[in-house]
Formats: C-alpha cells, structure tokens, sequence
C-alpha cells in the first residue's frame, strides 16, 4: 500500500472480505508462504486505520461490536476512533465488501458527523439516503445561508431546492 508493507495475519483479512481473501489466494497461488498484494488506489493512512480496528493492540472489551455501537461504554473500541478514521474505515469497509463493518461505520458516523454539507457529500458517496436527507434537511433549517464555498460541493439543483425550501 503506497510502498509500505505491512506484515499482519491473514486470518482476519481473509474472513472478513471476499475481496481481500479472493487477493490473498491469487497472490499465494504464485508466490511462496510470505505473500504480499498490491492495494491500488489505497492510502496507507486509510489501510493502518483498518487494521488498527481489526487488529487492536488493547481491547479492554470484545471487538467493536453492532450491540456495543449502539450504547458504547466509556472505554469501547468504538470511541477510540475519529470520525475522519471512521470516514476511512468506511471507505475500506465498503471497497472491500465487509459489510458488518461497513454496516458499523455507517451506524457510528451517523452520530459523530453533524456537518450538513460532510452527510451530504458522504451519503451521496455511500449511496445512504438517510446522510443526504438528514444533510440537506439540516442545511435548508439553519439560520445562515448556503455559502458559496458550500454551494461548490452542491448541484445546481440541490442548490436551487434548498433556497426553495428556505422560502
């Protein structure tokens, strides 16, 4: 990933994307027991973040769990991450089709991001209806108006729908 190498089991990786184990096995078939893959269009920032979560050095409780997610003790996993790692995870989550963990992101993100334009641009993104409509809801309510630095990120017709809206 980005000219690094990281060395971890291929357990985890394995059991929790189709992807990444179909990888693994194509690489293995032509390579000795020490078998590295190419993750293209990766960073290795985003990949750390994914392997930190799945990999965790201290887990003073089980694995970041859905039930955990919900109502995460002071000391979970699940707070031990920022929404922009969280962002990552998601990215990786979704890319490499592990969808409990991608199911997780979304659920803790959904709580942790309260930037309308951040929803939007992510539940276009994610394809997540909920992100775009919370967004958008919470853009056209607000005092100030939508600024042209915002209006950027918007289509003209988002934009036009929420200057109606604020009529």
């Amino acid at each position: 990933v980005e000219n690094t190498l990281f060395k971890v089991p291929r357990y985890l990786l394995e059991t929790s994307s189709a992807v990444l184990a179909d990888l693994i096995a194509e690489a293995s078939s032509s390579q000795d027991e020490s078998t590295s893959i190419a993750l293209p269009d990766v960073t290795s920032a985003d990949f750390e973040h994914l392997l930190t979560f799945l990999y965790p050095l201290y887990a003073p409780h089980p694995p970041c769990s859905p039930k955990i997610a919900r109502n995460p003790p002071t000391d979970s996993p699940c707070l031990l991450f920022s929404a922009p790692q969280w962002i990552a995870i998601l990215r990786l989550s979704t890319r490499f089709r592990m969808t409990a963990l991608q199911a997780l992101a979304m659920r803790l993100l959904s709580t942790h991001i309260t930037d309308p334009l951040t929803k939007i641009r992510l539940g276009r993104e994610y394809e997540y209806t909920p992100w775009m409509r919370e967004g958008f809801v919470r853009l056209c309510l607000r005092e100030e108006m939508v600024s042209v630095g915002e209006a950027e990120g918007l289509t003209k017709e988002e934009v036009v729908m929420c200057a109606k809206a604020r009529e």
